[in-house]
């Protein structure tokens, strides 16, 4: 999930570029319909997903919030890198879309999403619908508070999320505390 949230986070990055957007969706599109069958022990759909993850590291532009974030609350409550990226990414996600509904939209497309019918903020919101979806059906920890963060640390993750370089490529500026502290009270 962690390179997955790489590509997400490099479509809609303010530093996106045609090669990174081509790499960053194949990949999205390649996890999404690999990774769950890697539960099974499929050896090609493995393959498949390591394949993925290298593209995304290729031509890898600036990140954002949810990187930012992941950070801190590995770092601070030791939870895997991975499980950090999927409880916050749903969230991030949705807290971006006003700054980047077209780029998410191109995000629920490569996630195999019908959009044909979607203005862009729908489409938008329905793929961190879908990530959520997918967290679930891999067993994922979907809170905050599964995975052993405490309610008291929350403050702490947001103050030290304020310094993670990540944050200068979010779509959305982030320039105090308060939109972090929302995001990780609704992750929680």
């Amino acid at each position: 999930m962690g390179q997955f949230r790489i590509a997400v986070e490099s479509v809609y990055s303010t530093d996106h570029h045609p090669i990174s957007d081509a790499l960053a969706l194949h990949t999205i599109k390649m996890v999404v319909q690999h990774l769950p069958r890697c539960q099974d022990g499929d050896i090609e759909a493995l393959l498949q997903v390591k394949t993925a993850a290298c593209m995304t590291m290729l031509a890898r532009p600036g990140l954002g919030l949810n990187t930012a974030t992941a950070h801190q609350v590995g770092g601070l409550y030791d939870v895997p890198h991975g499980e950090a990226n999927a409880i916050l990414l749903p969230h991030t996600m949705r807290f971006n879309t006003d700054a980047c509904a077209d780029r998410l939209a191109l995000v629920a497309e490569a996630m195999g999403i019908d959009t044909r019918s979607m203005d862009h903020e729908t489409a938008a919101l329905a793929a961190a619908d879908g990530v959520a979806e997918l967290c679930r059906k891999l067993d994922f920890p979907m809170t905050l508070r599964e995975a052993g963060v405490p309610h008291e640390g929350l403050e702490l993750i947001a103050s030290a999320t304020l310094h993670d370089r990540s944050l200068a490529t979010n779509p959305k500026p982030v320039y105090d505390a308060g939109p972090i502290m929302s995001i990780l009270h609704a992750a929680w």
